[in-house]
């Protein structure tokens, strides 16, 4: 787990007597998790990938930077009308700048279809 040195020290020693490992990064401009020095820190310790399951905007601030390879996507096969957004704005405006998928895979995970595939290319 990621935090910036602002955190909740209370939360994170509950995390850290659970045996999790806390790496403490410095926030970026709007005061979160500065995600490349993350990224940098996660390099040095020769972590190579990573699975990035967070809400929205956690997503969102990966794709804006530009560091994202891989999307794996799960469709579920049920209609919640607006539903939870799964990426936020991009402020990307004109379809054919939109982020694009290469490599597609699709299959069926019990009644769900995932669809994964590379950003960019």
């Amino acid at each position: 787990m990621a935090a910036t040195p602002t955190a909740d020290k209370v939360k994170l020693a509950a995390l850290q007597a659970m045996g999790i490992e806390v790496l403490t990064v410095p926030p970026d401009a709007r005061g979160r998790i500065d995600l490349i020095h993350l990224l940098k820190t996660l390099g040095e310790r020769d972590i190579s990938s990573l699975l990035v399951e967070g809400g929205g905007e956690v997503i969102t601030s990966f794709l804006r930077l530009g560091l994202v390879d891989k999307v794996v996507a799960i469709i579920a096969p049920k209609i919640m009308g607006k539903g939870i957004d799964a990426v936020g704005d991009l402020n990307i405006t004109d379809l054919s700048k939109a982020l694009k998928l290469s490599s597609l895979k699709t299959y069926r995970s019990g009644e769900d279809i995932v669809v994964e595939g590379r950003v960019g290319s």
